[in-house]
């Protein structure tokens, strides 16, 4: 990539290829510049790519989370408690919180939740002490439970 001008205004970091923060700044200063012929077009396409699959990654997480705890809460009744309804309420405001941030991904729930649903069983197997065949083959529930179901 040809080197861009320096100037009081955009930055060159003159060692950024290991320092991904420093090479967003210096991009993100010469879009706001108008010096859209500088920048690195194809890596920033990466990044935003990279970005939104982080995002999913979370969302994934979060699900996996709640779908666990609900788990629990059906297949081990006398452990219910107050912690697992904080933490499918901790859980619940995660997911909240990323599809206020970025709505397009509420329509690829049903497809994050069978991506979260193995991750769930595998863990409410081993903290409930049950092979993980004791629990459905798929998610049992409604995607909407996990939202903002009762628990």
């Amino acid at each position: 990539m040809p080197r861009p001008p320096s100037s009081p205004t955009i930055p060159y970091f003159p060692d950024d290829s290991g320092d991904r923060a420093a090479w967003l700044t210096r991009q993100a200063g010469l879009l706001r510049s108008g010096h859209v012929t500088a920048v690195d077009a194809p890596r920033i396409a990466h990044e935003l790519e990279a970005l939104v699959a982080s995002e999913r990654r979370e969302l994934v997480r979060h699900l996996a989370a709640v779908m666990l705890v609900m788990l629990k809460w059906r297949f081990r009744p006398d452990g219910r408690s107050v912690a697992w309804r904080q933490a499918i309420a901790q859980g619940r405001d995660g997911i909240d919180d990323i599809l206020a941030d970025s709505p397009i991904l509420r329509a690829e729930l049903e497809a994050l939740v069978r991506r979260a649903y193995p991750r769930a069983v595998r863990d409410a197997a081993l903290e409930c002490g049950l092979p993980a065949s004791s629990f459905p083959a798929e998610w049992p529930f409604a995607v909407e439970d996990i939202l903002n179901g009762d628990m």
